[in-house]
């Protein structure tokens, strides 16, 4: 077996043709697409931007005053209510969602339009106008007072998030901010039972000192990162998109390559005399496997060594980057050995054709290495997941974002799932012994 794996090496050297595909000129596109598409991934230099609706139902002035009666008539101390009167505007929750959106942090993102009902904002919806839209039902206000400073148990009624079809990222953010305003909802809640002490008690809390420590604890709530990832996770650039997105696609071209030989072995009898030779048909398909591995592992160790000394990739963590390529190259070995079986079962390279011609770039399209595929539909973004390609891109973006381990090796899963099933298949579809002469 250790001849035959040496066999397709020196195969892949003497064919200066492949070479060229499987690394020349990945290199030249990583070069090409990172330059020509800089501005696309680089911060202030191509903005992605959210268009929303906000629908207010609610009127600020009406509702605090209805509340100020309820709160009137609940046994408060005097000195606090000039402190309640303060604070509770503060904390309108609403004009604080929408403060949010239209700040520093996320202004450049969202593009905020303000209209009056919620049929007014599903007409821009549908016209395409906007992305989605926030409903605040007309009690919102009044319902979130209620519980952070009466102690009511009346529910708070929902804040409502509509979206449109295919939004993406973008609706994966609009999504993130929603949750991290709930939150931050939640975190005011419990902030201030417990200063219920000092509230319902004639000791003076100072104001200050509870919206410093309000913005203190909620600082990191409001603006969670897109797929539960914290935004302050490293910038991907351009030239670490691409390296990473052109090794993914290029690495599949050496199941072809595997698959190619293995056809002109078939055709030429030399896969015949080596089963005449005692070579079994699992030991022959475990060469190419492991071969296919072998081979795709020395690409992509190539590819990145390129980027880093050229373009400055670097992967912080040497182990994870090392399971991701290895769970990648396993599905490249595995992708060669159903390549083989298809082709000598239907004793045609028909097959190989194909997925050279048209299934790896579907392929690449849905993994992401052309575009960020999130940015244009949550279904092939998900789709994406499950191909081997698609998987290794999204742990070595993680490795490159930062983000722990435990993050990075759960993308590997449904690769691996993809890759047995299609190892157990080319099993399946392999000729016997008796089929195979």
């Amino acid at each position: 077996m250790g001849a035959m794996i040496v066999k397709e090496i020196r195969q892949l050297i003497r064919d200066r043709k492949e070479m060229l595909v499987l690394l020349l000129m990945p290199v030249v596109l990583i070069s090409i697409l990172g330059a020509a598409l800089g501005g696309q991934f680089n911060p202030g230099e191509g903005t992605l931007t959210v268009r929303m609706a906000l629908v207010d139902q609610g009127d600020r002035q009406q509702q605090w005053e209805h509340f100020r009666m309820e709160a009137d008539q609940v046994d408060l101390d005097p000195a606090f209510s000039g402190l309640l009167e303060e604070l509770g505007q503060e904390l309108s929750l609403p004009d604080l969602f929408q403060d949010t959106l239209t700040g520093p942090d996320w202004g450049e993102t969202f593009e905020i339009t303000q209209v009056a009902t919620e049929e007014q904002a599903h007409m821009l919806l549908q016209n395409g106008e906007v992305h989605g839209y926030w409903l605040f039902p007309e009690d919102y206000r009044l319902a979130t007072w209620r519980q952070m400073f009466l102690r009511s148990d009346q529910s708070v009624p929902d804040l409502e998030l509509v979206l449109g079809r295919d939004t993406g990222l973008r609706g994966r953010i609009a999504s993130g901010i929603t949750a991290g305003f709930l939150d931050q909802m939640n975190l005011g809640k419990e902030l201030t039972y417990a200063l219920g002490e000092t509230l319902f008690t004639s000791e003076r809390a100072d104001l200050q000192q509870v919206m410093t420590r309000m913005e203190e604890l909620g600082a990191d709530v409001i603006g969670p990162g897109v797929d539960g990832q914290d935004e302050r996770l490293n910038t991907i650039t351009a030239f670490e998109y691409y390296a990473v997105g052109m090794a993914a696609m290029f690495a599949l071209y050496t199941a072809i390559f595997i698959a190619h030989g293995s056809y002109r072995e078939k055709r030429d009898h030399v896969f015949d005399r080596l089963l005449l030779a005692g070579i079994s048909p699992v030991s022959y398909m475990s060469s190419k496997m492991i071969a296919g591995t072998i081979l795709s592992m020395v690409q992509v160790l190539i590819l990145f060594g390129f980027s880093r000394m050229v373009h400055g990739v670097h992967f912080p963590d040497p182990l994870s980057f090392a399971a991701v390529t290895l769970g990648l190259c396993l599905a490249v070995g595995s992708l060669a050995t159903l390549l083989i079986s298809l082709s000598f079962r239907r004793n045609s390279p028909e097959l190989i054709g194909l997925f050279d011609g048209g299934v790896v770039t579907v392929m690449a399209f849905l993994g992401g290495s052309f575009i960020p595929v999130q940015n244009t539909s949550d279904a092939l973004w998900v789709l994406g997941g499950w191909l081997p390609n698609g998987a290794a891109l999204r742990g070595y973006l993680s490795i490159l974002r930062g983000a722990e381990a435990s993050v990075t090796l759960s993308t590997l899963i449904p690769s691996l799932l993809t890759t047995t099933a299609v190892l157990m298949l080319a099993i399946m579809i392999f000729p016997r012994r008796s089929e195979t002469t």
